[in-house]
């Protein structure tokens, strides 16, 4: 009687322990795929296992249909050479992946990504690989928008001194110009010249 009460006890606990860890998953699960982080984790071989919600809007499609596809699919050519490349890395040595790469966007475009990865271990012994997603598109943009001003602004600066220069120079040239037509008098012959310097240094001027 003593036995079968302990039995009974224990059984009740095994099941209340399961119902636990039932929910615990669950939720887990329901974190894991709310959350407003692009996560996914993938098997050794490199295809997808699960995903985040996030992670499923930034790479299209559905759920059912994006479930064991590879990373490396979404990818432009140069960049899915170079993932399958630092993917073997990572699970040659289990370094952590970090790097930028160009994936095609649902609307038809490009988008930038910085994907991050790891190697986990299982239970068992099983590999799995934990990862996340960061679209850095507008970040990229706005910094070559930036480069291109900096860019731009150094251009001026450097037409702007070399203007300031060249009116220099003209205005020597103009001023020499007055002074020698006030000097020369009435010959023609040494009017013509001077006064098509001084014509030629005042357009320079107003070009400059």
């Amino acid at each position: 009687l003593v036995a079968s009460i302990f039995d009974r006890r224990f059984a009740l606990l095994a099941e209340n322990e399961a119902t636990l860890l039932r929910r615990s998953e669950e939720r887990f699960r329901k974190l894991y795929r709310k959350t407003p982080l692009p996560l996914f984790s993938m098997n050794p071989q490199g295809q997808l296992t699960d995903l985040s919600d996030a992670c499923l809007s930034l790479l299209g499609g559905t759920y059912e249909g994006l479930i064991g596809r590879r990373l490396d699919t979404f990818m432009l050519p140069g960049s899915s050479e170079r993932w399958r490349e630092d993917f073997r890395r990572l699970i040659a040595d289990g370094s952590r992946l970090d790097g930028e790469y160009q994936f095609n966007a649902k609307d038809g475009g490009t988008i930038d990504v910085v994907a991050s990865a790891q190697v986990e271990l299982a239970e068992g012994g099983a590999l799995s690989v934990l990862g996340g997603l960061v679209d850095v598109t507008a970040r990229n943009r706005t910094e070559a928008a930036l480069r291109q001003a900096q860019k731009m602004e150094s251009l001026g600066q450097m037409t702007g001194g070399v203007a300031h220069d060249f009116n220099n120079l003209l205005a020597v040239i103009i001023g020499s110009a007055e002074m020698l037509r006030k000097r020369v008098g009435d010959d023609p012959r040494l009017l013509r010249p001077i006064e098509a310097t001084y014509e030629a240094g005042r357009r320079g001027a107003m070009l400059t």
